[in-house]
């Protein structure tokens, strides 16, 4: 009688044998993932930063729809921010590797003929883990869109299996795994579903055109189809709710995106697409590895064979299904060119079309002409085996084995950085891989969650997409706002979104400069002499500001690129012990393409930028203050400075310029206004970090006023500030300013000694007529949270203006029981007032009109999620049992 170790062994056996390519892919994708992404370490750059995963940051993503981006938003974080199912499943792919055998499982349904060849199996899914795409842009490219890349092989095999199996048990798993394949919005939404619709409509149209019995294949693929849809929309319905919302934006937003970079695809050329090296980053400086893919010889043959193995399989496989995958690598490959010759306004009028702008860098499309490798390069392989059985035994060995070191040689060679792990090798300092985060990061994440509160922290340092440290991150600045549980304002939000203007004035630190009255030259004689003309225009003088003269300088329409004036100096003078210099420029001028130089002995100029310096406005003069040891573009010796220049394009027709009272002098910072401006936007906390290096200030005086800000927290290059005088998010204003833009509204804090917490200022408001106050009283108590409502009561002896320090959004209301609405306006630059006109007991209800409504949303995507599971799982489990019972049951049962 068999014993039961042998039964065990026996059944193990029967499981383990077919699977083995199974555990030596998975092997190798633990130990690839090692070496891409060491334990501890993060991405060194990119537009993306992911964390790992921690119960913290769990936490955050799942309660913090407003976190996002600077100032507030009415979009729920997960269109702004890495969403949750993402971190959950890189997390997962961080540990086990970012491949396992989901290309096998392709590779095996879309050619059947090959499902039994382990080899096969091995080689598809190691050319899917293991290719030059993955090495394109030092580290970041391994893991973008990781999960997407990971997944989608299976969605499309299910896809396949359930149109040939006709279960619609394979609809379900479809549906379920969208959640992952349609997360990142919005271009990896897009260019998944895309490609998850191209998959669908490809497959329907091929398999009906064979089919005999057409009528029953379009049945059962209109139900596999809508139940995989009704199953997508119910798990993604968190992510499609707020895009519905915001749908007419989004869709300006699409149809007005300019193609004004279509020239990063030049290194996209035909070359460049069939080896799988067309991405830009890899020819712009960063990867420092780049060069040997192009200066040795062996690298350059191992990329060229891929192609040549993949192409070469119809040489070996002349069946329809292997030809048909050789005519879509092919078409995949003029996409992935580009607009490059031949033909490339092809792809120029393709990415034209709205939805598909999201490819208009041509790299994007390498990852799926990776798939149709993945599977071209397996089956050569087995082309050259079936070729081969004629031969002796020991040959057929030979070959076999050939073909195998030439086809694995080829891959480790072309892609060996990802061996070396050179692949997260910092192109600043390549003598670092990877980067780890410093302790100070997780000290300080822990004193804001205990004791941050809901108010905001700004980062201290000049605004940028992208920055660098000194511990080697170079990056975007998400890494902030991704790392810190509480509110982080940066001066960018997610990377390339647009700034609010009120976030521009907080960060232009020149709005906060005065000049030291004991420390000021005035450089009089400047204004009172004509400059010398460059060109054929006119130069007079008029009045300007404080009773001193101005130059105003007409410009006529001519043909030349630039006008320019200069003033030359009556001797070389030092300013390198001053910080600026400051002019007046009328407000009637055009500044648009206007620049003010400064040019030493030596004739070198360094050049400002007037748009970029404007910092206040009196009357109808325009203040320019413009630091001296850091011009715009150009450098120059500022303590041998003998002239002044200006400078400015030539526009359609004729303008003038008026410039007053230059002025060079040491600066002071008024940290007191700045504070309180930084109030009315729901900034307690400052942060300076002094590892950066890109985006770091030059000068942080303007913090070391203890009357504004105080050290909170302080940790090796970490120091945060408290603000002295911030508010709560919801208050009552008494007072109001009138303010004509933002470049009045320091002046007007400081005449009116500003109160943040009663006070607000309106910029050229239609609603300014309407406010009247007189000396009001209000008290008032709030209960409640942002993502739940506010309880709003109290009591005021006259009108005033209920604040929400959240961005402007219709959305928000302030309900009632009795009588209508206040009138909802727009105060301080950005936020949410109402107008209570009359003194009297008050009971409101402040909501996010769609907040109830994406909770919801997320509600039902987290339960159709388990749902679905359950019904996928739910079955199998039934069958086991059942199965089980049966093989219990007397052999003789059933016999007659």
């Amino acid at each position: 009688m068999t014993s039961t170790k042998a039964i065990f062994r026996g059944r193990l056996s029967s499981f383990l044998f077919p699977r083995v390519y199974i555990i030596i892919l998975a092997i190798m994708s633990i130990i690839i993932a090692r070496l891409e992404f060491p334990w501890g370490s993060l991405p060194i750059g990119g537009d993306t930063f992911y964390p790992a995963i921690d119960p913290s940051i769990l936490t955050h993503y799942s309660t913090a729809w407003n976190q996002w981006v600077d100032l507030g938003t009415n979009v729920p974080q997960v269109l702004a921010g890495p969403p949750l199912p993402e971190l959950l499943i890189l997390s997962l792919l961080q540990s086990v590797g970012p491949n396992i055998s989901t290309m096998a499982y392709l590779f095996r349904i879309v050619l059947p003929q090959y499902s039994k060849q382990q080899v096969a199996c091995m080689i598809s899914g190691t050319v899917f883990l293991v290719n030059p795409s993955l090495v394109v842009d030092t580290f970041k490219s391994a893991w973008l869109l990781l999960p997407e890349r990971a997944l989608f092989p299976l969605f499309t095999g299910i896809f396949i299996e359930g149109c040939r199996k006709r279960s619609l048990r394979y609809s379900i798993g479809c549906g379920i795994i969208t959640l992952f394949l349609f997360q990142t919005f919005p271009v990896g939404t897009a260019q998944y579903a895309v490609a998850a619709v191209l998959v669908v409509a490809g497959y329907l149209l091929v398999s009906t055109v064979r089919s005999q019995n057409r009528r029953q294949v379009l049945e059962f693929s209109f139900k596999h189809i809508a139940v995989a849809a009704a199953i997508s929309i119910l798990v993604n319905l968190y992510l499609l709710y707020p895009i519905l919302v915001n749908l007419s934006s989004y869709s300006s937003t699409l149809s007005g995106f300019s193609l004004s970079r279509l020239a990063l695809n030049a290194s996209s050329t035909p070359f460049n697409a069939v080896r799988l090296l067309s991405y830009w980053g890899f020819y712009n400086g960063f990867a420092p590895y780049s060069s040997v893919y192009s200066s040795n010889i062996i690298v350059t043959l191992s990329t060229v064979a891929l192609p040549g193995f993949a192409f070469g399989t119809m040489l070996v496989d002349k069946t329809k299904r292997v030809l048909g995958l050789l005519s879509i690598t092919a078409i995949g490959i003029f996409l992935a060119k580009g607009n490059n010759e031949p033909f490339g306004q092809v792809f120029t009028a393709l990415v034209s079309t709205p939805i598909l702008k999201v490819f208009y860098i041509a790299s994007t499309i390498i990852p799926f002409v990776v798939v149709f490798y993945s599977m071209l390069l397996p089956a050569f392989y087995q082309g050259v085996v079936r070729l081969s059985a004629g031969f002796s035994r020991l040959s057929r060995v030979s070959i076999m084995g050939a073909t195998l070191v030439l086809l694995f040689s080829s891959l480790a060679i072309a892609s060996w950085p990802l061996f070396t792990g050179d692949v997260s090798t910092n192109y600043l300092d390549p003598s670092q891989r990877g980067v780890t985060i410093p302790a100070e990061y997780s000290s300080l994440r822990q004193w804001l969650a205990s004791n941050g509160g809901q108010y905001r922290t700004l980062l201290a340092y000049s605004p940028s997409t992208y920055i660098s440290t000194t511990w080697g991150y170079q990056g975007a600045t998400q890494l902030y706002h991704t790392y810190f549980t509480s509110p982080i304002v940066t001066g960018t939000g997610t990377p390339y979104s647009t700034e609010t203007p009120l976030l521009s004035y907080v960060y232009g630190l020149q709005h906060f400069t005065t000049l030291r009255s004991n420390a000021t030259i005035t450089l009089g004689n400047s204004t009172n002499t004509p400059w010398q003309l460059h060109q054929e225009d006119q130069i007079t003088i008029r009045p300007g500001i404080q009773n001193y003269s101005a130059i105003n300088w007409r410009i006529q329409t001519k043909t030349i690129a630039f006008h320019q004036i200069s003033y030359v100096l009556p001797s070389s003078q030092d300013w390198s012990k001053f910080d600026v210099m400051s002019v007046w420029i009328s407000n009637e001028s055009d500044i648009s393409a206007l620049r003010i130089g400064i040019m030493d002995s030596n004739n070198f100029v360094g050049w400002y930028d007037a748009t970029s310096h404007l910092a206040r406005s009196i009357g109808n003069w325009t203040q320019l203050i413009l630091p001296l040891q850091d011009p715009d573009t150009s450098q120059y010796d500022a303590g041998n400075v003998t002239a002044l220049w200006a400078e400015s394009s030539s526009p359609q027709g004729s303008f003038q310029v008026s410039f007053t009272l230059f002025q060079v002098a040491k600066k002071t910072y008024d940290s007191t206004s700045w504070a309180k401006l930084l109030a009315t936007a729901g900034v307690k906390w400052i942060l300076q970090d002094q590892s950066l290096i890109e985006g770091s200030w030059n000068d942080y005086g303007i913090l070391r006023n203890a009357d504004a800000f105080k050290v909170a927290f302080s940790g090796g290059f970490l120091t945060l500030y408290s603000n002295q005088f911030s508010q709560n998010s919801v208050y009552a204003a008494t007072e109001v300013e009138h303010v004509e833009n933002l470049l009045q509204v320091v002046d007007s804090i400081v005449a009116a000694k500003f109160n943040p917490a009663s006070t607000i200022f309106l910029i050229d408001s239609n609603e300014s007529s309407m406010l009247t106050f007189g000396n009001s009283t209000v008290n008032l108590s709030v209960r409640g949270t942002q993502s739940a409502g506010y309880s709003v009561s109290g009591y005021s002896t006259g009108p005033f203006v209920l604040v929400l320090d959240q961005q402007f959004d219709s959305m928000w209301e302030l309900i009632t029981v009795n009588g209508p609405s206040p009138a909802h306006i727009e105060v301080d630059g950005y936020s949410n007032g109402w107008f209570i006109p009359a003194g009297k007991a008050f009971e409101y209800r402040l909501l996010y009109a769609l907040e109830a409504s994406s909770t919801i949303a997320r509600s039902v995507s987290a339960l159709a999620l388990v749902a679905s599971s359950l019904g996928l799982v739910l079955p199998l489990t039934r069958a086991q049992v059942l199965a089980r019972r049966m093989s219990r049951l007397p052999k003789h049962i059933g016999k007659m």
